[in-house]
């Protein structure tokens, strides 16, 4: 410390007499001491004598060299210390006199001749490799600082190529981290086998391995950070974590018996604690309520939200936000029950196409988590298709967004290790509903693919930060790129936002037109199997969905039941209805009654009000039309079941039905239309 201390004054041109006694007792080498005497007496006004002399030691001492440069840069200016530091830096070959010439150039706005000197440096074996990497280590961080993460990345790589550096190697993995390159940064990890040392260093580790399978090694790491750390809600996080993965590792068959009893050892320890998740005893209902109690949303609220996530007017993540949950998870449990993706409205659609043109003519756009889940859904080769067009490397999301994706599979993760999941009922009872072997399995594989779709884009960080779903349109404006979203509400709100926005459908539509090979009913089929709403299916894929479900309420059922579908075919609707509803018919009659119930639903919430009643007459005319050609009877009570799924007031006087039955089936020609009408519709009289 009396060193150091010496050296500060020397700079500040004072001479202290504790120097000598140093120099004396060998703690102040004579290299160093000479060095510092020169310099404090540039520093006292001897300034031509200080550097000359500090030159003439500069031959025997690099301390001297160094101090040379910092003095003519403050005397004589940043050009004439660069071209010192320069020479002093091929003579010596000394990383901080390397590192010194490069500062100089990149504080004095000369970033590319560092570079360019750096470039040269690393490829250089006659430079010690400790030189070549600190080198690497300097240019990376400055290009981090520049935001050039992927650069910077490769800088690290090269100098890890040239010797391995522990220092380094965690510079890579933040920046890869930070860049979104979650996979990447786990690699560099195990590679260079580093185990965290420093809290933030822990901290990084931890956030590397969330939403991944934990392997018997890495667990073994946690446990260890537990036995390094304090009490506290880290620690506590660790142990959840660890308990969670003992969980799924008993499986499987994964974790060898005496790690599990390390973990079984934290748990018993930490039961109670609140970060560790485990403040309730789940046989405790009365405990278990009061906590669900606290963490429940107000239900209205939440309904209203969720009515209007159907309707289009409210973004999904909306949800996320009411009830504490990530954008991703919203997507993938479908919690409005739909996706509602596509734009029904003519002149929305002619501006989705417009935006997917532009960012297919560009090969680039910014992406919402939404777009990047239904990605997720389609084929492989529509998959290929979509990317071929607009590559992973080329679409930009933000930073929040890959968080938001590993924290969704994070979340999944927990799903599949709980036994069941609780939640309240209106009337106030603990709802338990368990999730199969196969739903988690979907669960896990599609998170999966919305975490690897995430990571592998382009990420950006924003200063500030709304949430996956509002950055997403932050990145879109300071991109000046087009956005692809496939959620109608925040794309409405792009558009406001001056973004120009467009859904996958806009996008397969543009694909379609010049060329590329969609089977667009596969397409179809395959997105609104997934209860993706509003798209353009016809009866044959309505039809087809329903099979896939048995005709049982399934995405066949939720189709008609939007308005979309029957905007979207406000002339010729009767056709594409008579023929969903006579297959309906040949299956069963409940079949029949289920989709003509989800028709009426559908319909009656397109048209306006005053034409509600018709509508629902004719629906139902042609329900009992599909039974004529079936040469099938109308299911039992038909008039009935439907009238008791209606809003009050709509449902028709069956006689009117009757007689509106007669008309059309005259108007197929039938000499004798009241006979098969009445046989369809016993019990009812013809008169009004």
């Amino acid at each position: 410390m009396a060193a150091r201390c010496t050296a500060a004054l020397a700079r500040l041109g004072t001479w202290p007499p504790q120097a000598d006694e140093l120099r004396a007792r060998s703690i102040l080498p004579e290299a160093e001491y000479q060095a510092l005497k020169a310099v404090c007496r540039a520093e006292a006004g001897e300034g031509d004598l200080g550097i000359a002399q500090l030159r003439e030691l500069s031959d025997a001492s690099a301390l001297a060299a160094g101090e040379l440069i910092l003095l003519l840069e403050r005397n004589a200016g940043p050009d004439t210390a660069i071209r010192e530091a320069e020479q002093q830096a091929a003579r010596w070959q000394y990383p901080p006199l390397q590192i010194q010439y490069v500062d100089l150039l990149g504080s004095n706005g000369r970033f590319a001749d560092a570079g360019a000197y750096i470039d040269r440096a690393i490829p250089d074996t006659t430079l010690p490799a400790d030189v070549r990497v600190n080198l690497c280590a300097w240019y990376a961080t400055r290009q981090a600082r520049q935001g050039r993460l992927a650069a910077a990345a490769a800088t690290a790589r090269l100098g890890l190529a040239v010797a391995a550096d522990t220092n380094l190697a965690w510079q890579l993995v933040i920046i890869l981290y930070n860049d979104g390159n979650l996979s990447e940064a786990r690699i560099a990890l195990n590679r260079y086998r580093l185990e965290p040392g420093t809290e933030e260093e822990m901290r990084l580790w931890m956030q590397l391995h969330v939403g991944v399978d934990v392997p018997a090694s890495a667990a073994r790491v946690m446990t260890g950070l537990t036995g390094r750390l304090p009490d506290g809600e880290f620690r506590d996080a660790i142990i959840a974590m660890l308990i969670r993965e003992a969980t799924l590792a008993r499986y499987r068959d994964t974790y060898p018996s005496d790690l599990l009893a390390t973990i079984a050892q934290l748990e018993a320890a930490t039961v109670g604690r609140p970060g560790t998740a485990l403040r309730i005893d789940p046989g405790d209902d009365a405990q278990l309520r009061a906590a669900l109690e606290q963490q429940a949303p107000d239900l209205a609220e939440y309904q209203q939200l969720v009515t209007r996530v159907q309707l289009g007017t409210a973004p999904m993540a909306d949800i996320g936000n009411l009830v504490g949950q990530r954008y991703g998870t919203v997507l993938l449990q479908r919690a409005a029950g739909v996706v509602p993706a596509a734009d029904v409205d003519a002149g929305f659609r002619a501006a989705g196409e417009d935006a997917a043109q532009q960012a297919v003519a560009a090969g680039t756009c910014a992406v919402d988590l939404s777009s990047l889940y239904l990605l997720g859904l389609l084929s492989g080769d529509d998959r290929l298709r979509i990317r071929s067009a607009l590559p992973a490397a080329a679409v930009i999301v933000s930073r929040s967004a890959v968080s938001d994706a590993q924290l969704t599979r994070d979340r999944v993760r927990n799903l599949s290790a709980a036994t069941y999941t609780a939640s309240l009922a209106p009337d106030g009872s603990i709802r338990r509903s368990a999730l199969s072997a196969e739903e988690k399995e979907l669960l896990i594989t599609q998170a999966e693919a919305l975490k690897a779709a995430a990571s592998s884009a382009r990420s950006r960080h924003l200063a500030t930060t709304a949430g996956a779903a509002a950055d997403a349109i932050t990145v879109a404006q300071d991109s000046e790129l087009p956005l692809w979203c496939d959620d109608n509400a925040l794309r409405q709100r792009a558009r406001q936002a001056g973004v120009i926005a467009f859904s996958l459908l806009d996008l397969i539509t543009v694909l379609h037109a010049r060329g590329d090979t969609f089977d667009l009913p596969e397409t179809y089929c395959c997105l609104a199997s997934q209860y993706v709403a509003d798209l353009p299916l016809d009866a044959d894929n309505i039809a087809r969905l329903a099979d896939a479900s048995n005709w049982e309420p399934g995405p066949a059922h939720t189709a008609l039941a939007r308005p979309g579908w029957w905007s979207q075919r406000d002339a010729g609707w009767e056709g594409d209805w008579l023929q969903v509803a006579t297959q309906a018919r040949h299956h069963s009659a409940q079949a029949l009654i289920t989709i003509t119930i989800a028709a009426i639903t559908g319909a009656l919430a397109h048209v306006r009000p005053s034409y509600a009643t018709q509508r629902y007459q004719q629906i139902a005319v042609q329900a009992l039309l599909a039974c004529y050609d079936a040469r099938l009877p109308s299911p039992d009570g038909f008039l009935d079941e439907l009238a008791r799924h209606a809003r009050g007031g709509l449902a028709p006087d069956p006689r009117y039905i009757l007689k509106a039955l007669i008309t059309t089936l005259a108007e197929r020609g039938l000499a004798d239309p009241v006979t098969p009408a009445i046989r369809l519709l016993p019990g009812i009289e013809l008169s009004v």
